[in-house]
């Protein structure tokens, strides 16, 4: 008969299967950290049944003998679930002759902090105006009906720094 997975029980599982999907990720040609990974995991899904041993009968904890056959033997099981999603990121960088960076671009995919929901992240600094560094953020978040929406936008302009003199 099995028993329910304690937290150490479960811990170790989690690791296990972190250690699967890291195999899993060289062997398709990803390179990822430990940490990369498990920030990528959306969540688990951890299901415990108590089922009668004697008719199989779906039991509640307690239910105790079985209401069907009067049987006191249980088993348990347990189903723990990993769902893996990948985020892309693109980057975009310019410099000028001399080495300066005139202009940064990065839009991302990731998961909303406070929601938890699938967003997508843009952040811009463009430094083409020697005058002025212009900084634009937009934060949009998947809502129900699966669509995105905007819960985020700054635009930011501030005096040019450590320009390089000509």
């Amino acid at each position: 008969m099995t028993k329910p997975l304690n937290s150490k029980e479960s811990a170790n599982f989690q690791e296990i299967a972190i250690s699967n999907m890291l195999e899993f990720t060289k062997i398709i040609g990803y390179k990822l950290t430990k940490k990369q990974l498990i920030d990528m995991t959306v969540r688990s899904v951890s299901e415990d049944n108590i089922y009668c041993q004697g008719c199989g009968r779906l039991l509640k904890a307690n239910e105790r003998p079985c209401p069907t056959c009067g049987s006191g033997r249980r088993r348990y099981e347990n189903h723990v679930k990993e769902i893996l999603s990948f985020f892309d990121s693109h980057k975009l960088k310019h410099k000028d002759k001399t080495g300066f960076r005139k202009f940064k671009a990065e839009v991302r995919s990731k998961i909303s902090g406070n929601t938890r929901r699938p967003a997508r992240e843009s952040l811009t600094i463009d430094r083409t105006d020697p005058a002025y560094t212009k900084k634009f953020h937009r934060v949009e978040e998947k809502g129900d009906d699966g669509s995105y929406h905007v819960v985020h936008e700054h635009e930011e302009k501030t005096p040019a720094k450590r320009r390089i003199k000509k």
